[in-house]
């Protein structure tokens, strides 16, 4: 509770000093967010029938709506599973000198201002501030291709921090290979299931040869994996047991076998 609670201030901090910022016409970075393509959400819509959780694309296309979505689910047995699909479905934020909007939040004016000793965009609207606020007053202008070179250092950055918690997370897995797990079905693809385990934070794929199932068929209009023999359709949300086949360190990648249903 008391981490949501600085984490809601932190985003009302962000949201009015946007504000204040475009009011003034003072050069800032201000932090995007554009709607999803119409076939992630489509997606997602299908996920989302698939956990009991009906809504339309369109209904989804509305700012406001993954807000409003996040916090209906909050009491759902599946959540952690549905707001990795929301992830998933959402476009990448970026840092932009003009203010198109945050869809996600549904904030129509929005910066990044709370973390100023570590993200370059919220130093400069410091910056920014201070060549209003302060006495005396100082012209500022933003560096030339502020945003999109704070946007591409913010995902480098993200890519190096995903393959370290990636690695660390098969260092954690290698003395397990051959035992069992019970896991969820995260996401569907040609080349397999996506699982998280249900005790630990970890992902990985278990490959469509390896399911034991009788020609299995991916049906990506209902995101589902269908056999054409009997028995009833793979969804996410799905439950197993994986057995762990494979920790990569070098591609810092996890791969399961199959073990049981259920």
């Amino acid at each position: 509770e008391a981490t949501r609670l600085i984490e809601q201030f932190m985003l009302e901090a962000n949201e009015a000093v946007a504000e204040y910022c475009q009011e003034h016409e003072l050069p800032i970075l201000y932090r995007v967010h554009d709607p999803p393509p119409p076939d992630k959400l489509h997606n997602l819509a299908v996920t989302l029938v698939n956990f009991g959780v009906p809504l339309e694309a369109g209904d989804l296309a509305r700012p406001g709506a993954i807000k409003a979505l996040v916090g209906r689910i909050r009491q759902h047995p599946q959540r952690e599973q549905i707001e990795v699909a929301i992830l998933r479905s959402l476009s990448q934020a970026q840092y932009r000198a003009h203010n198109d909007g945050h869809f996600a939040l549904a904030a129509p004016t929005y910066a990044h201002f709370t973390s100023p000793i570590r993200r370059y965009p919220d130093l400069l609207l410091h910056r920014a501030l201070k060549s209003r606020l302060g006495r005396p007053r100082r012209p500022f202008t933003l560096p030339a291709d502020a945003g999109l070179h704070t946007s591409q250092c913010e995902r480098t950055a993200g890519e190096a921090e995903g393959r370290v918690v990636r690695l660390y997370k098969v260092l954690y897995m290698e003395p397990h290979l051959g035992e069992d797990f019970p896991a969820t079905v995260t996401g569907i693809s040609d080349r397999g299931l996506w699982l998280r385990l249900r005790d630990e934070p970890i992902d990985g794929l278990l490959p469509m040869v390896a399911l034991p199932l009788a020609d299995p068929r991916y049906d990506r209009e209902r995101n589902r994996l269908v056999m054409r023999g009997k028995g009833p359709p793979v969804t996410i949300g799905t439950g197993l047991r994986a057995r762990l086949a494979r920790a990569d360190r070098l591609t810092q990648q996890i791969e399961f076998g199959f073990g049981a249903w259920g």
